[in-house]
C-alpha cells in the first residue's frame, strides 16, 4: 500500500520574544484540558506552580498527528510563539487528528510534552465547513436549509468533546446564550468556551466545567474575584493577560 503522507499546511506563527533557542532541561508540567474540537481548534492549559507561571511562557510548540492507518506516528511541528492557549489548525484534507503541546519559557527552557489529546475525525463535510469558516465565507442559504433538515439537532449537543447549541430550526448559535437562568458563550465556531474571556472591553469568567458565566463573588484558582450582575469583572485583581481569550461575536440569544 502506498504510504499516504499527511498534507496539512504547515502553520508557523512567530512572535519575536528576543531569546536564543538553547538546549535546557525540560521542566515538568501537569497539563490539563488538552483538547481538540471537531472544528479543528486545539486548546490546552497547565497547572501553575511558584516556579512555573504562565507569565514566564514565551510561546508553545504543537505537534499534530494524523492517523493514516500506519503504526508509525508522523508528527507535524507547529510553532505558535504567542501566549494564547489555543490554536486553530489549518487542516486541508480529511483524516483523524490529534495533537500534543509543550511550552517554551522565556529563559529558553522547554516543558515536557503534554499527553496526546483526544482524536477527532474530519470528514469531507466537516472539512468544507472548516474551510468556509476560515475563509470567512457565508454558507449558501439553500444548502444551509438542507443541512438543517438533515441533522435534526436541537438544544445542547456534545460534538467531539465540545458543546454547541442548536435552535429549533437547526441553526447553530454563536455569541451569548441565556438559558435556564444562566449565560453561556459560544465562539465564532459555535463552540462553548470556558475560563476567562474578553468580549468587547469587558472580562468575564465562564465556569471550567459547566461553561456558565460567573456573577457576584466567585473563587477562581483559589483566588476570590468579584463580578457585577452582567458578569463583567468588577474588581481590580489582576488576571494574567495570557489567561484571557479574546472573543469577537457579541450576538445575544435568549431561549
Amino acid at each position: 500500500m502506498k504510504h499516504h503522507a499527511w498534507k496539512i499546511t504547515a502553520l508557523t506563527v512567530l512572535i519575536s520574544v528576543g531569546l536564543a533557542i538553547t538546549a535546557f532541561a525540560a521542566q515538568n508540567v501537569s497539563w490539563t484540558k488538552v483538547k481538540l474540537s471537531g472544528k479543528g481548534v486545539a486548546r490546552w492549559n497547565f497547572e501553575r506552580t511558584e516556579q512555573l507561571k504562565k507569565k514566564n511562557v514565551a510561546g508553545y510548540e504543537i505537534e499534530v498527528y494524523e492517523n493514516n492507518g500506519f503504526s508509525t506516528k508522523e508528527w507535524e511541528l507547529i510553532e505558535c510563539m504567542g501566549k494564547t492557549r489555543h490554536e486553530k489548525l489549518e487542516i486541508t484534507e480529511p483524516g483523524t487528528y490529534s495533537f500534543r503541546v509543550r511550552a517554551r519559557m522565556l529563559d529558553g527552557s522547554v516543558t515536557n510534552w503534554s499527553p496526546e489529546s483526544n482524536a477527532v475525525t474530519i470528514n469531507e463535510k466537516k472539512l468544507n465547513r472548516i474551510k468556509n469558516n476560515n475563509a470567512g465565507n457565508k454558507p449558501d442559504p439553500s444548502k444551509k436549509e438542507k443541512h438543517k433538515e438533515e441533522k435534526h439537532k436541537k438544544g445542547w449537543a456534545l460534538e467531539d468533546g465540545t458543546w454547541s447549541y442548536y435552535t429549533d430550526d437547526g441553526s447553530e448559535l454563536t455569541g451569548w446564550l441565556h438559558i435556564n437562568g444562566r449565560w453561556y458563550y459560544l465562539d465564532e465556531n459555535g463552540e462553548m468556551l470556558t475560563g476567562w474571556i474578553r468580549n468587547g472591553e469587558k472580562v468575564y469568567y465562564l465556569d471550567e466545567e459547566s461553561g456558565a458565566m460567573a456573577t457576584g463573588e466567585t473563587t477562581v484558582d483559589g483566588e476570590n474575584h468579584t463580578f457585577d450582575a452582567s458578569g463583567a469583572k468588577a474588581d481590580d485583581k489582576i488576571v494574567e493577560e495570557q489567561e484571557i481569550e479574546d472573543t469577537e461575536v457579541q450576538n445575544i440569544t435568549i431561549e
